[in-house]
């Protein structure tokens, strides 16, 4: 019925006073207990830890993260090291072979003219 009286500002400010004086009383009634100025101190002092806290991990984040990079990168360099290792030995067989090879073809085209 009040929604289609004329009277439905006058319901929804009345409404909101309410809601606004009843948070009054609440917050009043907190303020009002014996032990409000401890809470008020550990809640700072929660909330000034929280901050410390994620400060805390963001660094340790950081370095962690620094170095697992520096790890990898080291491991990538020993990595290439290994493989260019590898190649030049695979080069040195190569040439090796091909020099035997090469030794053992020479022989061969002396004695057909001889």
């Amino acid at each position: 019925m009040i929604k289609f009286s004329d009277l439905l500002g006058d319901f929804e400010g009345l409404v909101d006073e309410v809601a606004l004086t009843e948070e009054k009383l609440r917050v009043q009634m907190i303020k009002d207990t014996p032990a409000y100025s401890t809470i008020v101190r550990r809640w700072e002092s929660a909330a000034r830890m929280r901050q410390w806290i994620n400060e805390t991990k963001l660094e340790l984040s950081l370095k962690f993260e620094k170095k697992v990079g520096e790890e990898l990168k080291k491991k990538k360099e020993l990595d290439k090291e290994k493989a260019d290792k590898l190649a030049a030995e695979e080069k040195a067989k190569k040439e090796e072979a091909d020099a035997e090879e090469a030794a053992k073809e020479a022989p061969k085209s002396d004695a057909d003219p001889a």
